[in-house]
């Protein structure tokens, strides 16, 4: 993941979430025209997607063979890069590509899942599992709440890309009456 943060800058980070935002949209459009299966297409994605998230994201940094062989590395405490004098480059490229990966998730779950509550806990409670799991498997990765607040909101990005997409859809639909 750290070869990533070579290439996040601010062009990269707003081409991604207009990206993402044209994608939600075109999902949008499509969930108005074929709802029917459309909701089980989006439910299995995000059961297969939930997964990949554990593996990709806890996997130690010098492969599985690693689970245990290091201390848990774990940061409590919001935003303590800026005050331990880490450089706030990085800080800012770790906190924008961790909200970026979780965009998808959310753009997935407001469209597979009808009820609210479901809708907005997917993505908070699979990011707490990342972390908590990265913690106690002792994998030389970070379990941080920065990395759990980043993920939160990219989730709730792509929930938000999708509410707003729809919104805009039915308000043009309701002016072409």
């Amino acid at each position: 993941m750290w070869q990533l943060l070579l290439h996040v800058n601010f062009i990269s980070v707003t081409l991604t979430l207009v990206s993402f935002f044209l994608a939600a949209l075109i999902l949008a459009f499509l969930k108005i025209r074929e709802h029917r299966y459309f909701s089980d297409f989006f439910k299995v994605a995000v059961f297969l997607s939930v997964p990949a998230y554990l593996y990709i994201l806890v996997e130690p940094t010098g492969g599985w063979g690693e689970v245990g062989r290091h201390g848990a590395n774990v940061n409590v405490i919001p935003w303590s890069p800026l005050s331990e004098g880490a450089g706030p480059n990085l800080f800012w490229e770790t906190i924008a590509l961790n909200s970026i990966i979780f965009v998808p998730l959310g753009i997935f779950s407001f469209l597979a899942f009808s009820g609210w509550g479901f809708r907005f806990l997917v993505g908070p409670v699979l990011s707490l599992c990342v972390e908590v799991l990265q913690g106690l498997l002792g994998t030389g990765r970070q379990s941080d709440i920065n990395d759990l607040l980043a993920n939160s909101a990219g989730y709730f990005i792509g929930l938000a890309f999708v509410m707003v997409s729809l919104f805009a859809l039915q308000e043009l639909h309701e002016k072409k009456k």
